[in-house]
């Protein structure tokens, strides 16, 4: 398989957290939901962007994303990939979290 890239950021408020869980081979993982807000700029005028989308967390980070504060907003970077094998939906798979509270998120 080639190696494609596929690198997502995304600016949004944590709304939900589920309960910190472990995999059938012992990795830490939390599901949890995030709202982004934002104004981009398409075919030379603004569009509104609203959203929820669902993530995971795996590993240390997971445990980390236990103790976040709803309703903050954070920086979460990672990748898209199927909700379950042959899904057609798909959520974010969260490598990264950076503390951005103060970004511009309505």
């Amino acid at each position: 398989m080639a190696e494609n890239t596929q690198q997502f950021q995304l600016d949004a408020r944590l709304t939900e957290i589920q309960a910190l869980r472990s995999t059938p081979a012992g990795i830490a993982a939390i599901n949890f939901v995030v709202q982004h807000s934002s104004l981009q700029m398409e075919a030379a005028g603004q569009r509104i962007v609203q959203f929820e989308m669902q993530c995971i967390c795996l590993g240390a980070l997971a445990e980390r994303l236990s103790h976040l504060i709803l309703g903050k907003a954070y920086r979460f970077k990672g990748f898209l990939a199927p909700s379950r094998k042959g899904a057609k939906t798909f959520r974010l798979h969260v490598t990264e979290i950076v503390n951005f509270q103060e970004c511009d998120i309505v």
